[in-house]
């Protein structure tokens, strides 16, 4: 019960949100319009979520049997985090373009070849940041969260659909810290870290736009040479 243990009334109110946020979803798309895409909220977090919930600390004991290096296993295991999480992309994705089992497979190695490209910035930075500087788990679960409404171009919706910004914002935030939970929980804690100061966080999201310049070039390259390798602009836009 890590995540809800000591919880702080933010965090409360960010979880009463998320619950909040999912029932209006799914009574949006059962009751009002079916918009395959939504299902993924349901798909992605309520599994990942309980078994974080639930089971934390032997997650952390099965993360910690797998003998790899800090660096390879933090960024092995955020890519398992992808590989999974784009399963349920790409199946939410061809339902909403009428359900094909051979092109929801094409669409499965096409949303693996965008999204491990895509996160590789993303782990980078945060292996960086998380082995450098004092960042609690929560913490790093949040402010990792948080890039996801910049990534999905979330902020967009402020003005736009306020009411859709309102119910997914904090859904995407715990999309995001989950693929890098696992990530997080492989670096064991020191006491050589450096304590957080006020422009590290904003350190964070510079890091990860400057790491994701070289994979974000090689994504617009093959995208406009060999598109079939990725998603359909409709699913994944520029």
């Amino acid at each position: 019960m890590y995540f809800l243990k000591n919880s702080t009334k933010i965090e409360k109110i960010t979880y009463l949100w998320l619950i909040i946020s999912l029932l209006f979803w799914n009574i949006y798309i059962f009751f009002i319009d079916f918009v395959a895409i939504f299902l993924y909220l349901d798909l992605f977090l309520i599994p990942f979520g309980i078994i974080l919930i639930l089971f934390h600390e032997k997650i952390k004991i099965i993360i910690n049997s797998i003998k790899f290096k800090p660096f390879t296993k933090f960024m092995f295991l955020g890519y398992l985090m992808i590989l999974i999480e784009e399963v349920i992309a790409a199946l939410v994705n061809n339902i909403n373009e009428g359900f094909l089992f051979e092109l929801w497979l094409i669409r499965i190695l096409q949303f693996w070849a965008f999204n491990i490209l895509a996160f590789t910035g993303f782990f980078l930075a945060w292996y960086y940041l998380y082995t450098k500087y004092d960042f609690s788990i929560k913490h790093t679960f949040y402010l990792g969260g948080i890039f996801g409404i910049y990534s999905e171009k979330i902020y967009l919706q402020i003005f736009s659909n306020p009411i859709g910004f309102i119910f997914y914002v904090i859904p995407v935030i715990f999309i995001y810290g989950l693929i890098l939970y696992p990530s997080i929980l492989s670096i064991k804690i020191t006491e050589n870290k450096k304590i957080v100061k006020w422009y590290n966080y904003i350190q964070i999201y510079i890091l990860i736009l400057l790491c994701s310049l070289i994979p974000l070039l090689i994504i617009s390259l093959i995208r406009t040479n060999y598109p079939f390798i990725f998603p359909p602009t409709t699913m994944i836009p520029s």
